[in-house]
């Protein structure tokens, strides 16, 4: 629900609802979980639409960081 809400740009419905479904996720699917790694670029998308690219960038690196590790040949 939360996507759809962004999707026709009301950001600030969509936040609370997006943060809810990402921690749900990473509770449920855990953290590095591509579901879960997609809602924070979901976030990150929605913090930059209502000006503040700070936190998109924190989410976006966030996202980097789990995806680069969970794609990362094991050692």
């Amino acid at each position: 629900f939360g996507f759809s809400i962004q999707a026709i740009g009301r950001y600030n419905e969509a936040e609370p609802l997006l943060l809810e479904a990402s921690k749900v996720q990473q509770r449920t699917l855990g953290h590095d979980h591509p579901h879960t790694v997609a809602s924070l670029s979901n976030l990150a998308t929605v913090y930059d639409a209502m000006g503040e690219p700070e936190r998109a960038k924190a989410m976006q690196v966030t996202r980097t960081q789990i995806w680069k590790k969970r794609t990362s040949p094991a050692s």
